[in-house]
């Protein structure tokens, strides 16, 4: 015959599994957790190492090039054409670690610029529309997404099709939308 379990009595033996059942879970938990913060660590400092190794290799040449620049300088004073002339500013001067990296950065951010660009070809420009309304119409019948460009302008020359047209974006996580859509893209022929 069963024995009725009063609900005191189940209180009481649900509080003595979960007692000893949490701490377990809790731990396992855990340890995964630091497993996966332990991964990442790991990948940082994989990443952090490769870094440090290309700006060694960075510096390594800027090293190289000022040194290659001086010797050419160097070499041109010596072989002058009248006696006691110099060779000018321009060639005398060691490149400046500012001015190279004003370069590097200058560079960075022409990159981070271009990121927000697309290019597209193939689509044709109507006549009496602007050609950001002719991307928006064909993102709005062709794709799935309706991105809102900064601008759109078109490039190149005319040559068999249509001009290239370059559509730019306030960030580039609409050029990845984009650009995953691009299967649709390629596969369109006619406006």
């Amino acid at each position: 015959m069963a024995k009725s379990i009063t609900p005191d009595q189940l209180e009481s033996i649900l509080t003595s599994v979960l007692a000893k059942a949490i701490p377990e879970v809790l731990c396992r938990e855990l340890d995964k957790f630091e497993s996966c913060l332990d991964k990442l660590q790991e990948k940082f400092e994989t990443k952090m190492d490769k870094v440090y190794g290309e700006l060694y290799v960075v510096n390594d040449r800027i090293y190289k090039l000022a040194a290659d620049m001086k010797s050419l300088t160097d070499e041109a004073e010596q072989h002058a054409v009248l006696p006691g002339a110099s060779v000018t500013n321009a060639v005398t001067t060691t490149p400046d670690p500012v001015q190279l990296l004003m370069a590097v950065e200058t560079e960075k951010s022409e990159r981070m610029t271009r990121k927000h660009n697309v290019i597209i070809f193939g689509l044709p420009q109507v006549h009496h529309k602007a050609d950001d309304e002719t991307f928006l119409d064909f993102c709005e019948n062709h794709l799935t997404l309706k991105p809102k460009p900064r601008s759109c302008v078109r490039i190149g020359r005319a040559n068999d099709g249509p001009r290239k047209l370059k559509v730019t974006f306030d960030d580039d996580s609409a050029v990845d939308d984009l650009l995953s859509s691009s299967q649709l893209l390629r596969q369109f022929s006619e406006f």
